[in-house]
């Protein structure tokens, strides 16, 4: 289970635009890193909503993955599952030969 984060007070935020005016992003505010957690920083809209996270995969990569693998894991959950049986039989007959 993922812990929430702790939030950040107003005085650790910066206002920034890190694309131009028109292309959508204007005014959003990106919070500085947390000293707490490095590599991680909020981005959240005019009203200070949280809406995305900016992730430093060079730090947090296998936190970022074990993440997708559930997302991946839970976009799945519904699919009809195959015997194991069946899985290698047609697993088998796609093989390429090998030598």
């Amino acid at each position: 289970m993922f812990s929430r984060m702790p939030s950040l007070s107003r005085h650790e935020m910066e206002v920034n635009t890190p694309c131009g005016e028109n292309e959508g992003c204007a005014g959003a505010i990106i919070m500085k890193e947390n000293e707490a957690m490095t590599g991680i920083q909020y981005v959240t809209d005019e009203k200070g909503r949280k809406v995305g996270v900016l992730i430093d995969l060079k730090k947090h990569r296998a936190v970022w993955e074990d993440f997708w693998d559930g997302l991946v894991s839970e976009s799945r959950r519904k699919e009809k599952g195959i015997p194991y049986e069946q899985y290698r039989a047609n697993r088998l007959k796609r093989a390429r030969p090998r030598g």
